[in-house]
């Protein structure tokens, strides 16, 4: 988290800024201007973390390098300003810097103030003539996501929502049910109150962007969805919904955590932070229906497979892990040991009672007072719990232990036919693709997300069949073929579809080893 030693929210535009030293934003029509004014020149002015590789950004005179970790200069400066457009595509675990919503514009604040110990004590904010200034409800409002553009409606209640005109109505109007309704769940399991009147920002992916839709919460309580309008029908779809209600619900519970969690444990520790966010919104959708209630646990099923086949190969526990290692496992893994907490904790309140301790602590919470709370309240801990968190030679096996202990009601299950069909597509993909790529599975369909990025498999067309096997029946079966004939760098025929109903079939070669679906399971029951 960058530092802001004060902040100026205000509504006026000029050409200059007044002392002290500080950062004006000031919309444009390509995208914002940041004018810098630092209390000692400098040469080099360090972005902390990094901004996105995607960003866009460029210096408003000669003589100045931008790069996405720094602006350097020939000799040192102490003004200097940039133009920030909107960044090309979402990168994963990276915020956005500027991304459009409507005619207005939707920004980081953070990613523009630089590296802690850069003295930039003030930021003002002007939207210029006629637009507003919209941040969330923390204690710091530029910590995070700001809106500036044309005012939405004014509304006494609720979360204030800013929706981009490509969104369809319906969308916005689940995607407000999905935060109005988990929010007040969240409110009466926790017992505390609630940290703010949220803000919901549901934008529209730029045409690059791949990803169908992606959302992100910064500590100051605003909510940012961006969908990727060509995935989205143009009706109510419940199929569409059933996928974007747990996740608005799953952002909203960042919400609560604000800005309270310790970045002293990196990304090493989001596993708690994630995890919870999962595991809380799928209790949220269980008590909507017993179909919702279904969905839950296969949901919860799914992270458990998965949790499970990443620790087989990582026996060292969440604890130990780093990098790409932490990063592959804190949501799967992060929702298990929520689960098996909340199963410990039955008698006592459940998963709320734990997290209205951690979110009433006066200095906010990490890692270790959450396994403070456990231990102040059973002196003898989960032993699948301490095996997933500290490494055990069978982490697998002594969570299942400990899960039949507690009353999980898990059973083995088959993987189903989707998942083999996408473990036999995904090392056809990774022989040939260049770039981005995806499988999009929908209603036993298989859409590849492939663009112009991988060569004999570009166009973003329907796969049917792999080695003769239909997809949607025999994904096992496809599975199998597909795997031998990697393990001999073989080839592998594909059966695709156009949006016209063509069909061609094309033989691609294999360079990757096929990797099986993880164990999959069946859950009884959610506490």
């Amino acid at each position: 988290m960058r530092y802001v030693l004060g902040f100026l929210l205000c509504c006026f535009a000029g050409p200059a800024l007044a002392d002290p030293a500080g950062v004006r934003l000031r919309p444009t029509a390509e995208g914002v201007r940041v004018d810098y004014r630092l209390a000692a020149p400098t040469s080099r002015f360090v972005f902390d973390p990094p901004l996105s590789p995607e960003a866009r950004v460029t210096a408003i005179r000669e003589g100045i390098t931008v790069a996405s970790d720094a602006v350097t200069a020939g000799q040192p400066l102490a003004e200097f300003s940039l133009l920030f457009r909107p960044d090309r595509i979402r990168v994963d675990a990276t915020y956005p810097v500027i991304s459009r919503l409507g005619e207005g514009w939707m920004i980081h604040v953070p990613s523009l103030l630089g590296e802690a110990g850069v003295a930039v004590p003030g930021v003002e904010i002007a939207p210029g003539p006629g637009w507003v200034l919209i941040t969330g409800p923390g204690v710091q409002p530029t910590d995070g996501f700001v809106y500036i553009g044309p005012g939405p409606a004014a509304g006494a209640a609720g979360p204030r929502i800013l929706v981009d005109s490509t969104v369809p109505g319906w969308l916005a109007e689940d995607a407000r049910a999905a935060l109005e309704t988990s929010d007040a769940f969240f409110a009466k399991g926790l017992g505390i109150p609630a940290p703010g009147r949220p803000v919901l920002l549901i934008g529209a992916l730029p045409a690059e962007d791949r990803s169908t839709y992606v959302g992100d919460v910064t500590p100051n309580g605003v909510i940012n969805l961006q969908f990727a309008i060509r995935m989205v029908p143009s009706e109510r779809d419940s199929g569409f919904t059933d996928m974007v209600s747990p996740f608005v619900a799953h952002e909203t519970f960042h919400v609560w955590q604000g800005d309270r969690y310790r970045e002293v444990d990196g990304v090493n520790g989001r596993w708690l932070t994630e995890g919870a966010a999962e595991y809380f919104s799928l209790l949220a959708l269980a008590v909507q229906s017993p179909e919702a209630a279904a969905r839950s646990r296969e949901a919860l099923a799914r992270h458990l497979g998965t949790c499970l086949s990443a620790m087989d190969e990582r026996p060292q526990g969440l604890l130990r892990l780093q990098g790409r290692d932490a990063e592959l496992t804190r949501y799967d893994c992060g929702t298990v040991s929520q689960w098996l907490t909340d199963l410990r904790f039955q008698s006592e309140g459940g998963l709320f009672a734990v997290w209205r301790r951690l979110l009433t602590l006066p200095d906010g919470f990490g890692v270790g007072d959450f396994r403070a709370v456990l231990a102040d309240h059973h002196s003898d801990p989960d032993a699948g719990h301490v095996a997933l968190l500290e490494g055990a030679d069978d982490i697998r096996g002594a969570i299942l232990t400990a899960l039949d202990g507690l009353g999980g009601e898990v059973s083995v299950a088959d993987p189903g036919s989707a998942a083999w069909a996408n473990a036999a597509l995904w090392p056809l993909l990774e022989s040939h693709c260049s770039g981005q790529m995806g499988i999009q599975t929908e209603n036993g369909r298989f859409l590849l997300d492939t663009g112009d990025r991988c060569g004999p498999l570009s166009g973003d067309l329907e796969a049917v069949s792999v080695a003769g096997h239909p997809l949607d029946a025999s994904g096992e079966a496809g599975f199998r073929a597909v795997e031998a004939a990697c393990a001999g760098k073989g080839d592998v025929s594909v059966g695709l579809m156009d949006g016209a109903g063509g069909f061609r079939q094309v033989t691609v070669s294999c360079r990757h080893a096929a990797v099986a679906p993880p164990q999959a399971y069946e859950i009884a029951r959610l506490p």
